[in-house]
């Protein structure tokens, strides 16, 4: 029976909802990095305080993962998105008015609850409207982090050059994400529509969820997506050092390196958007965590004009974190959203471990020592995918 057009109309509506909202929850994720330096410059917090602020980050993100995926089981594929917007206005906010550690530390930690949630709740409805090509979805919806990455840095320059500061900027991301939130709410979900072969929500209840959220079967992709954050925050936290100290290059070109790698991935995204439906999802894992590990030896331990291949592994890396997710959410007919939850809370856990595995391995040995953590961590993605692979043959 074909979808009304009614229907249709209210899902591309809330399909150019998710896209915003992961455009907002993408532009205020990376301003914690662009705006760190200024908040300690003005706050005079140590580094440690200012790790504190960016970790408190990162458990929001897990923490809304965990839960977020209940809640959609529950009660429906937009009331995530809700909470999300909800979650970016009140940490923004809160982040352009915190005077004391403990306001900045909580409107950090609701940042990364709007942000783990706008993820989940953005996964679950496109997966749930467009299940016949859910992998190009997916990676166009990544593709605006990439996009996002890229232009925000440029953002928060402009709003501080314009007699501005950093708390301006989260102040202006705040008020983008209540038009998202305000748009979201008028936005109707096409109930009973949604896309042929997709799952209706489940009624199962929080113990039943969990059982299959922690199941067996999914714990190789919660590996890789670990494994591949250790790798991707690791590579875009520690490249610009590694050229630096490393390899002797300038700080702008050492910057214009980084902005490579999140351009990679972006166009990565862009192009996985085009094929990994068609080419299997399976076998885009394999040969992107392929090249990527390539890649990584070439630039960490080949010729010096190998390093460039550093931040070309963006490029491969891309379409792993949302191919992931689409062939992981095909296996599953009940518990799909709370499996995802489950999921993405890696992305918080790898996200707070990448950086740090490289820093005490660069302290203990050297930088290019803790730069080998990235190459592990491929090695680790591409064992679980094949892994992932052989349980998904056997059904």
């Amino acid at each position: 029976m074909p979808i009304p057009e009614s229907s249709r109309r209210r899902g591309l509506a809330i399909m150019l909802g998710c896209f915003a909202l992961y455009a907002v929850a993408s532009v205020i994720d990376t301003l914690k990095g662009v705006t760190l330096s200024s908040l300690l410059a003005e706050t005079r917090y140590s580094y440690s305080l200012g790790g504190l602020i960016v970790s408190a980050f990162y458990l929001g993100y897990m923490a809304a993962n965990l839960a977020i995926g209940a809640v959609s089981e529950r009660f429906g594929k937009k009331a995530p998105a809700m909470l999300s917007a909800v979650f970016l206005v009140a940490g923004s906010i809160g982040l352009a008015i915190a005077d004391r550690p403990a306001a900045y530390l909580a409107s950090s930690f609701l940042n990364g609850m709007g942000g783990g949630a706008s993820l989940l709740a953005c996964n679950v409805i496109l997966i749930d409207l467009r299940s016949r090509d859910t992998g190009r979805w997916l990676n166009l919806l990544y593709a605006v982090f990439g996009l996002c990455s890229m232009l925000t840095p440029l953002y928060a320059r402009l709003v501080m050059a314009g007699n501005g500061s950093w708390r301006n900027a989260f102040q202006y991301a705040a008020l983008a994400a209540g038009f998202t939130l305000a748009y979201l709410a008028w936005a109707r979900y096409p109930a009973g529509e949604s896309a042929p072969g997709s799952v209706p929500p489940s009624r199962l209840n929080l113990r039943e969820l969990a059982r299959l959220a922690l199941s067996g079967r999914m714990f190789w992709y919660y590996l890789i997506v670990f494994a591949y954050i250790v790798t991707e925050v690791g590579l875009g936290t520690w490249l610009v050092e590694y050229f630096q100290k490393v390899r002797g290059h300038s700080h702008d070109d050492s910057q214009a390196w980084l902005s490579i790698f999140y351009a990679g991935i972006m166009g990565g995204r862009l192009l996985g958007s085009l094929v990994v439906d068609r080419v299997g999802h399976l076998r885009c894992l394999a040969l992107g965590g392929g090249a990527c590990l390539l890649s990584l030896l070439l630039g960490q331990f080949g010729p010096d004009w190998c390093v460039y291949a550093l931040p070309a592994s963006g490029l491969f890396l891309s379409v792993i974190l949302p191919t992931a997710a689409a062939h992981m959410s095909s296996r599953l007919a009940s518990g799909r959203d709370a499996a995802l939850g489950a999921m993405f809370a890696f992305i918080g856990v790898g996200g707070m471990t990448g950086p740090l595995l490289i820093g005490m391995a660069g302290s203990h040995w050297s930088l290019d020592g803790g730069m080998a953590v990235t190459t592990l961590s491929c090695l680790v993605m591409l064992a679980a995918i094949r892994r992932a692979g052989k349980d998904a043959a056997r059904g």
